[in-house]
């Protein structure tokens, strides 16, 4: 897990390159009082690949963010899925996973992280220690652009 905030080689990374960013959103309207829902968003600085994902995660047990990120590292497994992706022109590899507030439970120890990604997918895990909203990231990418 990585501070964005002071790697300016990740921004110019992003902004240069076209790499996808995924995140999470915290999709309150559709969660319930046993269930959470999360919407799994892909994206470059240039547009959005992705956001019809929709994990709806039961509460209790081991952390309900630990419990979409499985899920959704399962289905970037699928081939299917990926497949489906790449159509839409998302590129996993060397992508990065935004840690946000509404999942800053997957934080471990020692700047690691539980991931959304499949281990066998090169990426990064980054984050800003103060506003780890995506407008954030993406505002600070701008100037390297």
């Amino acid at each position: 897990m990585e501070s964005f905030s002071r790697r300016e080689d990740i921004l110019s990374d992003i902004a240069n390159n076209g790499r996808s960013i995924l995140y999470l959103q915290n999709e309150g309207e559709k969660s319930t009082k046993s269930r959470t829902c999360y919407r799994l968003v892909i994206r470059s600085v240039d547009r959005i690949f992705s956001e019809d994902r929709l994990y709806l995660i039961k509460k209790g047990g081991p952390g309900t963010q630990v419990k979409a990120a499985e899920q959704i590292r399962r289905d970037l497994s699928d081939s299917e899925i990926r497949l489906g992706l790449e159509a839409k022109g998302v590129r996993l590899e060397n992508s990065y996973f935004l840690l946000t507030d509404e999942t800053w439970g997957l934080r471990l120890t020692d700047n690691r992280a539980y991931s959304v990604l499949p281990s066998g997918i090169p990426h990064k895990i980054i984050c800003d220690e103060v506003d780890r909203s995506p407008e954030n990231l993406f505002r600070r990418v701008e100037p390297y652009r």
